[in-house]
Parts: structure tokens; C-alpha cells; sequence
């Protein structure tokens, strides 16, 4: 029997890790299913990491989550260009959505190029992009949750935007980006007590550690080597 809305948001509620782990199929590396439960306990989180870690999956695998759980929600998905959101984190949104059907567990609304809308319009994610400034013109109101990705790059004239749709009862701010360039806006967030910070370094990834494929299609230790020794030659 599949189990109602409520019983979905029970389980949840009790192992946050339940709708990635069941209904998608993940397993999850430390440090992500860290990050995982982070983004369920918290207001605002910011996810530091390198290259290929999970940031981006594991974010993209909560907002399937939250749009198909929380009716409502609205979802922004924004960067410093459209299309670079599109392709990476809506990517991984899609995925999470194409994944739980393959599993016998569609997660309902109506999936489109670039955006989901609920049942009944009664919530949706957005993509946007600080290039395309209409697609930021999303109003505001209860219920936002905003994905900021490539965060370092994105203007202070987007971040008022951002600002604007955090401003009532209920919002959430999800802030990615690597740290080797962060910005005074990244540092801030991060120094500020009311935001969790979430470290996922690819010296701590197991296919690094391990120096084995564990997690196909994640960070490899000859990439972390090969870095390294560009960074001493100059080369980087």
C-alpha cells in the first residue's frame, strides 16, 4: 500500500534520511547525509564543498523532497547564470524526480523543462537566473525556500531580490558554493551564529580516502593528486 502524505511526512520526521534512502535509492556519504539532515533542521544552511562531493545531488534530492512533502512550497532555484542552474542543480532535481518513478514512486505534479508545478498549483519550483532578471521576479509570501547555487558569483543587486522572497514566516535559504572563492556575502552567512555551515571536502570523500571508486561519478583521488601538483608547479 503506498503510504499517504502524512505517513510520508511522519517517517521523515523521525529519520530524515528516510525519503532519499527509500524512495530514491541513495546512499549517502557522511558528510552529504550530514549536510542531508542539516537542511531539514535549519533555516539556513550553507554547503561548502569542492568539486564532485554531493552538494548539488543532495540538495537537488531535498527539494524533490520538500516540493512532493510540503504543499505550498515554493521552490526558487537561482544562480549567477540561468543556464548553469538549469543544467546542474534543476538537473539534479529532475533526476531525483525521474528516479523515484523508476522506483515505483512518483512523486506527482507536472515536471517541465524548467519548472514543477504541484496538484492544483498549490506549490511549484522555479529556475532563475541572476542574468535574467525577470526570472526573478517571483513575488513573495509564506512558504518560500531558496537554493542559491555558485553563490560566490552572485550579484548584490540578486541578493536583495533573494531577500525580498525570505522575508515571511517560513522561508528557508540553502547557500552552495566552493569555498576557494568565497565573498564577503559567503563569509558573512557563514560567521552569522543562525546559519549551519556544512563542510564537504573532497580530502574527506571516500573514493579519496579510500583511493577507490566507491562512489561512481564523485571525486577521485587521482583528481585531488593531480590538483596538488598543478597548485606547486604554478600550473593552477
Amino acid at each position: 500500500m503506498t503510504p499517504t502524505a502524512s505517513e510520508i511526512r511522519s517517517r521523515i520526521a523521525a529519520d530524515p534520511l528516510w525519503f532519499p534512502r527509500v524512495v530514491l535509492g541513495r546512499t549517502y556519504w557522511s558528510k552529504q547525509a550530514e549536510m542531508y539532515r542539516g537542511l531539514h533542521a535549519h533555516s539556513t544552511v550553507a554547503a561548502k564543498g569542492g568539486q564532485s562531493v554531493g552538494k548539488t545531488k543532495g540538495i537537488g534530492d531535498y527539494v524533490a523532497e520538500i516540493a512532493a512533502t510540503r504543499p505550498g512550497r515554493k521552490i526558487v532555484l537561482v544562480g549567477p547564470k540561468f543556464e548553469q542552474i538549469e543544467r546542474n542543480l534543476w538537473g539534479a532535481v529532475r533526476e531525483a524526480f525521474h528516479d523515484a518513478e523508476r522506483r515505483g514512486a512518483p512523486l506527482g505534479g507536472r515536471l517541465m523543462a524548467t519548472e514543477w508545478r504541484a496538484p492544483k498549483d498549490e506549490g511549484w519550483i522555479a529556475v532563475a537566473g541572476a542574468n535574467r532578471e525577470e526570472s526573478l521576479r517571483l513575488g513573495h509570501g509564506e512558504g518560500f525556500t531558496v537554493v542559491v547555487d555558485e553563490a560566490t558569483s552572485f550579484p548584490a543587486w540578486a541578493w536583495r531580490a533573494v531577500n525580498g522572497m525570505l522575508a515571511s514566516e517560513g522561508a528557508q535559504l540553502i547557500v552552495s558554493f566552493n569555498p576557494t572563492d568565497a565573498t564577503d556575502r559567503t563569509r558573512m552567512l557563514c560567521d552569522d551564529p543562525t546559519t549551519a555551515v556544512y563542510t564537504l571536502s573532497c580530502l574527506d570523500h571516500p573514493n579519496v580516502t579510500s583511493g577507490e571508486n566507491v562512489y561512481p561519478g564523485a571525486v577521485v583521488r587521482k583528481w585531488v593528486d593531480d590538483f596538488r601538483a598543478g597548485l606547486k608547479s604554478g600550473k593552477f
